[in-house]
Parts: C-alpha cells; sequence; structure tokens
C-alpha cells in the first residue's frame, strides 16, 4: 500500500537563464558584431544612452617612431612588390611604369580637368560632362546613350552621333580606357594606343573583341585552332592582353584601404606574454 512521504535531496545544478545566455553570446562576438549588437538595442530602449569612449593611452615618442619605421618599411616592400606585377591578370611578373595617383583627386575631378584643357568645343564640354558623370570609379560607362541623351536639355537637341563623337574623345583621356562600356572595349582601347607594328597586335585586338571567353578559362588549345595561329604569335597576343588594365580609372583614385581594429592586444612585457582589450571601439552604455 503506498503512503504519503516528504523527502529532502541537496543537488547542484547550472540553469542557463536569459541573461546568462545573452552573455555568453556576447561574450563571443568580435568587435563589430559587438558595436552592431549595442546600435541595435539603442534604437530600440530609449532610456539607453552611450557613454564617451575612454582615452587611449598616449605612446612614447620612442614606440611611435619604431611604429613609424615598421609601416614605412611594410610600405617599401609593398610598392616593391606592386612595381612587379602583370596589371591583375596572371602571376607573370613584369615592370609597372604607371602607378597609382595617391593625391587624393577623384577620377571625376580628373576627367573634368581633361575637359578644360583638351580641345573640346562648349557644346561637347556639356555632352562630355554628363558621360564623365555616368563613369564609375573602375572607369567604366555605366550609362547607354539613350540615357545620356535624356540627361541633355540643349537647344538644339543633342544628337545621339554627337555623344557618339565626344565619347570618342573622351575614351582618349587619361587613363586609356575609360569610358569603355565592356572589358572587351576597354583592352582594345588600350592596344589601339600601342604601335601597329608591335608583334601580336592585330591578334591580341581579335582575341579582345570576341574570344576574352577562351582567354578567362585558360583554353589556349581551342583559342589557337579557331585563330589558326601558332602557339608563338598567340604567345605574344596574349602577353599584350595581360599588360592592360581592367580596372583603369584605379590608377587615377584607387580603393581605400580598409583597416582591421584587433579586439585584443597581445604584448611581451619582462618576457611575459600580457593579453589587453582595446578599448578601441567598445562602447560602454548606461540607463
Amino acid at each position: 500500500m503506498l503512503k504519503p512521504s516528504l523527502q529532502l535531496k541537496l543537488g547542484q545544478s547550472l540553469t542557463m537563464t536569459p541573461q546568462l545566455q545573452q552573455a555568453i553570446r556576447l561574450l563571443q562576438l568580435p568587435i563589430l558584431d559587438l558595436n552592431a549588437q549595442i546600435q541595435e538595442a539603442l534604437e530600440e530602449n530609449i532610456m539607453l544612452e552611450m557613454e564617451d569612449l575612454p582615452d587611449v593611452p598616449s605612446t612614447s615618442a620612442d614606440s611611435t617612431a619604431e611604429v613609424e619605421a615598421i609601416r614605412a618599411d611594410e610600405l617599401w616592400q609593398s610598392r616593391s612588390t606592386e612595381r612587379i606585377q602583370d596589371g591583375g591578370w596572371n602571376g607573370e611578373g613584369r615592370p609597372m611604369s604607371e602607378y597609382a595617383d595617391e593625391s587624393g583627386q577623384t577620377l571625376r575631378d580628373h576627367l573634368l580637368w581633361q575637359l578644360e584643357m583638351e580641345h573640346f568645343e562648349p557644346r561637347q564640354v556639356l555632352i562630355g560632362e554628363a558621360i564623365v558623370d555616368s563613369i564609375n570609379d573602375d572607369g567604366y560607362l555605366e550609362a547607354g546613350i539613350e540615357e545620356i541623351l535624356d540627361c541633355l536639355d540643349e537647344d538644339p537637341p543633342v544628337t545621339e552621333k554627337e555623344v557618339e563623337k565626344t565619347l570618342t574623345k573622351v575614351q582618349r583621356l587619361d587613363p586609356i580606357g575609360v569610358g569603355a562600356r565592356s572589358l572587351s572595349e576597354c583592352i582594345i582601347l588600350q592596344l589601339s594606343q600601342l604601335d601597329w607594328k608591335t608583334p601580336g597586335l592585330q591578334l591580341a585586338i581579335e582575341i579582345a573583341g570576341d574570344h576574352l571567353d577562351l582567354v578567362a578559362t585558360r583554353d589556349y588549345g581551342e583559342l589557337r585552332r579557331g585563330l589558326r595561329t601558332s602557339e608563338d604569335d598567340l604567345h605574344d597576343a596574349l602577353a599584350l592582353i595581360r599588360g592592360c588594365n581592367p580596372r583603369p580609372g584605379l590608377a587615377v583614385s584607387p580603393a581605400g584601404a580598409e583597416y582591421v581594429i584587433p579586439d585584443v592586444f597581445v604584448r611581451n612585457v619582462d618576457n611575459r606574454w600580457q593579453v589587453e582589450i582595446s578599448p578601441t571601439g567598445v562602447p560602454r552604455l548606461s540607463v
């Protein structure tokens, strides 16, 4: 027969409360994701506000000089590596004759300056400005002829032939290849600036016009059979194509460097490694 009874037991257990679960999840987040979570919390809860970031400890003159020396050495090494490259096409080294402009001038400013300096008629300058406004940072024309015509309100109306003629003059500006509507046209514009007696030039222009897909897949056998050319002639033509810059606009306005903010600093102090949490980018909240 069953009888009711009371029993007393002692034990330990870990209860994952919502607060503990949230703390564990936040501890695993990197700084960028943590900042995103904090920003979301600030937008949802009007009672929260962000405190000022703590001042970053100042470094001594010796340590600053050491950091600057390291940066200068790294910059020299990177420049030396960039001087021997192929414009982004393959890994075969060649000396570079052009370097990116670090003056801070944008591609648009560079092209507009040339519109004023070159022999453009006043009407062509207006058309050229509309064309330049449609060129992206890589140097490619994103808008079509019809879209450019819609942006122009002149009397008498601008014709399609005038836009094509002005675009041809814009494509002769620096950097060579700017204003192209496709990668094929960009390469052909750059190849057209070479001496016509250059070995493999005619073949290179033909490949750039119709067979870039085979170059991308490295199907050189099919390319040689389709063009009915020798291996040496094909090699010369491909070398000319690889020497072109697929993004000519970046030679004037290169993409800005993106710096990574570390989560922690590891320093060797008195032969002992110390780990410090980076105070940069870690906001503090208060209620």
